[in-house]
């Protein structure tokens, strides 16, 4: 298994701010990845989210914790698994395929304010 690597690439704004990019390599075994406060910032811009200087360290270690998370993820050995659909073994119950109601369209039309040749007809509404 590889590393895992995070790249994000900042455009430039309408500021006239150039583009910037950052990176989060951790190869497995390795040093734990980790978010900087400031490329939290980058983040929440990007996203368009208002955080206070005191809320950005929390979510960078919440962040960080969660690519932590996927990196561990990364380590299952998962070459012997086969996709599945459902993660039980049960197979679809279907209803049979006939016909359950009667028609009584004849019924529903003489209920409309107007019907025609079997079509409710309603007012124009596009000129």
């Amino acid at each position: 298994m590889g590393a895992l690597s995070i790249i994000i690439d900042f455009p430039s704004d309408q500021t006239g701010t150039e583009a910037k990019n950052f990176g989060i390599d951790s190869g497995i075994g390795g040093n734990p990845m980790s978010l900087t406060p400031e490329q939290i910032q980058q983040v929440a811009h990007l996203a368009r989210l208002e955080l206070r200087p005191e809320q950005l360290a929390p979510y960078a270690g919440q962040l960080s914790s969660i690519l932590e998370m996927v990196d561990q993820l990364r380590q299952a050995e998962t070459d012997e698994v086969l996709p599945m659909a459902h993660p039980l073994d049960m197979v679809q119950r279907l209803r049979a395929d006939a016909v359950t109601a009667s028609d009584q369209r004849e019924r529903f039309q003489t209920l409309a304010p107007q019907a025609e040749g079997g079509l409710y007809v309603v007012p124009k509404v596009i000129e």
